[in-house]
């Protein structure tokens, strides 16, 4: 009987390992193609563009391109301010200038 129990228990042990080392094997066989099938899905993954990422880049272009002519029409209205400035700055030296020129006629006369 003891030889029996014995038997019938390594035949059991010897199921349950084949059980083992079949999935093993297959883990391992699969394994490849597994990160093969991977790789090449991030493949087309990464050369793909969804609806969302392409509005995204969309939405990203315009706001650049609205900063970029924010970025012009500063520069336009400094520069104009610039030229006003000077111009008003010329015509105020021109306006002393006279008023010099005037001063300097009566302070003649007057002598």
């Amino acid at each position: 009987m003891n030889r029996t129990i014995t038997s019938l228990l390594l035949l059991t042990a010897c199921l349950l390992l084949a059980g083992c080392v079949a999935a093993t094997a297959v883990a391992i066989v699969a394994a490849p193609i597994k990160l093969a099938g991977k790789a090449v899905g991030a493949g087309v993954d990464s050369i793909t563009t969804t609806q969302k990422e392409a509005d995204e880049d969309r939405g990203r272009a315009m706001r650049k391109s609205e900063e970029k002519a924010e970025k012009e029409r500063k520069e336009a209205d400094r520069q104009e301010r610039k030229v006003r400035e000077k111009a008003e700055d010329e015509a105020r030296e021109r306006r002393r200038q006279a008023e010099d020129d005037a001063e300097q006629a009566r302070a003649s006369a007057d002598d």
